[in-house]
């Protein structure tokens, strides 16, 4: 519809290509994630060593609120 020159070969070959693409990333992803090699560090949870003063009571005191 949006391009009436293309023709039944453009399309296989389109979609062949897009999978072997596809599966190309898939694959690297998967052997990425079995041999370790790229890890995600985990952020911490805490606010120790925050430079805020108020980084603790932000939310959890009301003395500010008047």
């Amino acid at each position: 519809m949006f391009f009436p020159w293309a023709n039944s070969k453009g399309a296989l070959a389109g979609t062949i290509t897009g999978l072997l693409f596809m599966g190309w990333i898939v694959i690297g992803a998967e052997n990425t994630e079995a041999t370790g090699t790229k890890r995600f560090p985990y952020l911490p949870f805490s606010t120790e060593g925050c430079d805020s003063p108020n980084a603790t009571n932000i939310y959890t005191s009301t003395e500010n609120i008047k």
